[in-house]
């Protein structure tokens, strides 16, 4: 989930110095740059969306194929994670959608609810988008019996002994740690400057009623 372009065209605004409020002025900027996050959310969203998709279609196919018990548990578990990811994404993805017959400030208010909500989705990554499959691969790889004993062309290229199933554990441990942090880095690089940002444009409006 890279989130790198999300807030490029909020960020461009910090090196204009502190805002001055103009109703007029902020609604038609907000209006602007809430389209091309909104566009960019939308595109992520997408791709999670229809690499869930495939997801369920992929482990529904192994759940039916292999013949261990604990590996199809484990599919069927994965399925219904690909199901929930689809649930959240869109979910937090409605709650964004702009009333535009709300007064300014209003709106300011509800996207910036909206932004703290895709930054909260980022830094809780480990326990929605990372644990989750995490545990499932677990149980997957344990669950694979002797595959010399199973008459299959893939039987071939699954691990045969416990080594080779912690190898590959430990390797995905790491990079499921690595989206870890590349999800933090990016609520604490992009996100958290826009809240302030936002933040300071609602204290200014504040101050001048």
């Amino acid at each position: 989930m890279k989130e790198d372009e999300l807030l490029e065209i909020w960020g461009q605004s910090g090196q204009r110095g502190i805002l001055k409020v103009d109703t007029d002025r902020l609604g038609n900027e907000l209006e602007a740059k809430t389209m091309e996050m909104d566009r960019k959310i939308k595109l992520r969203d997408r791709r999670e969306v229809v690499a869930s998709y495939l997801g369920m279609v992929g482990f529904g196919a192994m759940a039916w194929y292999f013949p261990w018990p604990l590996t199809q548990v484990a599919c069927l578990i994965a399925i219904g994670w690909f199901a929930y990811v689809v649930y959240r994404l869109r979910s937090t993805r409605k709650q964004g959608e702009p009333d535009v017959s709300l007064p300014f400030r209003e709106q300011l208010q509800a996207r910036l609810a909206y932004v703290r909500q895709q930054a909260r989705l980022l830094r809780t990554v480990f326990y929605w988008y990372v644990l989750p499959p995490y545990l499932m691969n677990v149980l997957f790889f344990l669950g694979i019996g002797d595959p010399t004993t199973w008459d299959s062309p893939v039987a071939g290229l699954l691990p045969d002994s416990l080594v080779d199933k912690m190898v590959i554990l430990v390797f995905l441990a790491a990079f499921y740690g690595y989206i870890v942090w590349m999800n933090h880095k990016a609520a604490r690089t992009y996100y958290d400057p826009v809240i302030a940002e936002m933040e300071q444009v609602l204290a200014q409006l504040d101050d001048e009623t």
